[in-house]
């Protein structure tokens, strides 16, 4: 698929209520609304924000995408994961 329907989900889940809930309560139903291959649906289930940057994913995007569904207090959380695979590379 293309990266259009990732930052379609990451901005529908961090600009609307209904829909972060609907993520955190019902994932694969929440999921079934968008046109996702698998190996996406399975970064979404996962939460590998930095898999879906690497797919071209708006970087602005994936941290609202984190906020929505974990709250600011998790920033950290989500930090790690996206330097989780610059590491990879590098090393």
């Amino acid at each position: 698929m293309s990266v259009n329907m990732i930052e379609k989900l990451l901005h529908d889940v961090s600009s609307s209520r209904s829909t972060a809930e609907r993520f955190n309560t019902d994932l694969d139903g929440c999921l079934a609304r968008y046109r996702l291959s698998e190996e996406e649906r399975e970064m979404f289930r996962s939460g590998d924000v930095r898999a879906m940057r690497d797919r071209g994913a708006n970087p602005m995007l994936t941290m609202g995408f984190w906020m929505a569904v974990h709250g600011p207090r998790e920033m950290g959380e989500y930090m790690k994961r996206m330097k989780r695979r610059e590491a990879r590379a590098d090393g």
